[in-house]
């Protein structure tokens, strides 16, 4: 009896979380298309629609193993790297308009969406050494143009970007780029303070910020009935 109490309770508050989660992700994403909204530039209303119509931006992950690899984790990450920006744009004086961080910040990494499907995989539990399924992500690159620079890319189809902003979006990744762009990479940052400053907080938001979740389990009945309905699906 007080088992069955027990159960209900921590259902109950496992269901009060999840509605927790989703109403801090709608505000997230209501904030988000409030900001890319307030860009006065030409094509922006163009651009908001793609994201909401043709993109999986504010589900999608931000990756599939380290900082925030979970639904929404891709959105939470760039409103964090603007959040971080606006305060170095202040500390630094860098002289960034409100458009140029909410372009970069929030957009930086367009390149990851449509990129991530949602699979199941299989692994050993280590405690009981039972085959177990647990939810992972496929990697599917539909438009092969590298990773700052497809951002860039995709971007300039619905707006103009100036050249700092291409350069902000284009070297985000820092210090992990190739060792044969570093010449580059520090060209970029003598231009434009502002492109240092940028893969500093994209870097800050991914390591301080957020987490690596772990990812949900699954019963290996659960794992077959999903390889199961996957074939039908295919086979349909």
């Amino acid at each position: 009896m007080l088992g069955d109490v027990l159960m209900s309770d921590l259902s109950d508050l496992k269901e009060l979380t999840k509605a927790k989660a989703a109403q801090e992700m709608k505000e997230l994403n209501d904030r988000i298309i409030e900001r890319l909204s307030s860009i006065k530039r030409d094509g922006i209303d163009e651009l908001i629609k793609y994201l909401v119509d043709r993109t999986d931006y504010f589900t999608a992950p931000a990756s599939t193993k380290f900082h925030s690899n979970f639904d929404g984790g891709l959105a939470f990450h760039s409103d964090n790297v603007v959040e971080l920006l606006i305060q170095k744009n202040k500390q630094y004086k860098l002289g960034l308009s409100n458009d140029t961080i909410y372009l970069t910040g929030y957009l930086h990494d367009l390149c990851k969406c449509n990129l991530y499907e949602k699979t199941m995989r299989l692994k050993k539990d280590e405690l009981t050494g039972k085959w177990i399924g647990y939810a992972s992500y496929e990697f599917d690159e539909k438009i092969p143009l590298g990773h700052g620079e497809k951002s860039v890319i995709l971007l300039q189809q619905f707006v103009k970007l100036t050249l700092e902003e291409c350069l902000m979006i284009r070297w985000h990744m820092g210090a992990y780029v190739p060792k044969d762009e570093y010449r580059d990479y520090n060209k970029a940052i003598e231009m434009h303070k502002s492109v240092l400053a940028f893969t500093n907080a994209d870097a800050e938001a991914s390591h301080f910020l957020e987490e690596v979740r772990e990812p949900e389990l699954y019963t290996i009945e659960q794992y077959n009935q999903y390889v199961k309905d996957k074939a039908m699906k295919k086979n349909n």
